[in-house]
């Protein structure tokens, strides 16, 4: 094999299996002539589905030609190279993460069996690309507007398709359980409502059991455990995760996330009578992270409490 010929081979290996896909599709899907008359709109899905799934091949060989072009200028010592294959690399891995299923199963990649118009497949996908491109930091706006436009349920089915796909990937059942938490807003007090907050524990058990320092999933099984009514006594559980929380994270780099933890933390123990110990965890925090806002307020207005 040749000098960086192992950084082509997962573009390689994905042509491959999308083109594979795309032949299957091709034989499966009768001639013209052959098909009957009475079944148009079948006809019309399978089409937009061939062309979407060739846009897709299109764009991998577009990447791939990018991606041969950066590793020439890598031997030249050109500036940023690293960069740009590690931006391929990336789009590769998204790509096949909400893809393997679709690749699998031999279909057009299709994310929601409800979502037939090509317009509305295509919104979903990006949609997903962005959540697992994200590493978390999507926004609030984003979220509503997917609640809005009736694309939630898409995201959904999508994510859990790849999660089932790849089972060992923790960081997948983070956002599927990330999406489960928004479903619990979208549908409001109720069963439904009780059923996909169960989801996103179970989603975020899977995570924790896969990777035990997976900081998002344990603070997500956190914040959703408190979020919970006081009835359920989930309010314990949320403690312990929290106390795991802040024994792993100070034996790594402190990051400005961390400081989060301590204020949950705090919270729950003041809500359930234990302000002093409320108090120690902010000060604990405050010791890492003196500028943070929330710590200091909460630490000033309990002081003001007790005098």
């Amino acid at each position: 094999m040749k000098t960086k010929d192992w950084l082509i081979l997962p573009l390689g290996v994905l042509l491959a299996a999308a083109t594979s896909a795309l032949t299957g599709m091709w034989t499966a899907t009768p001639h013209a002539a052959e098909r009957d008359a009475t079944t148009p709109s079948a006809t019309n899905t399978d089409t937009e589905g061939l062309r979407a799934l060739e846009a897709e091949l299109d764009a991998l060989r577009r990447e791939q030609d990018t991606l041969r072009e950066a590793l020439a200028h890598a031997s030249t010592g050109s500036t940023g190279t690293r960069e740009q294959v590690g931006g391929v690399d990336d789009a590769v891995a998204r790509w096949m993460r909400r893809n393997a299923p679709a690749l699998a199963e031999g279909t057009d990649g299709a994310t929601d069996s409800a979502a037939t118009d090509p317009e509305e497949v295509r919104a979903i996908d990006a949609a997903v690309d962005r959540i697992l491109a994200d590493d978390g930091n999507t926004d609030i706006e984003f979220w509503m507007e997917l609640r809005k436009s009736g694309r939630l349920d898409g995201v959904i089915a999508s994510l859990e398709r790849i999660a089932t796909a790849s089972p060992h990937d923790p960081d997948v059942q983070v956002e599927l359980a990330g999406a489960y938490v928004q479903k619990v807003f979208d549908v409001g007090p109720g069963p439904l409502q009780a059923e996909f907050a169960d989801r996103a524990d179970r989603a975020y058990d899977r995570a924790i059991e896969l990777d035990d320092g997976n900081w998002r999933a344990r603070f997500g099984k956190a914040i959703s455990l408190s979020n919970q009514p006081s009835f359920l006594g989930k309010s314990g559980e949320a403690m312990r995760n929290f106390e795991i929380l802040v024994e792993q994270q100070e034996g790594r780099p402190a990051e400005s996330r961390f400081a989060q933890t301590y204020f949950y933390l705090g919270n729950l123990y003041r809500e359930n009578g234990a302000p002093d110990k409320a108090l120690a965890m902010w000060k604990r925090g405050l010791a890492i992270f003196p500028d943070d806002g929330q710590l200091s307020t909460q630490v000033a207005n309990l002081a003001k409490e007790q005098r």
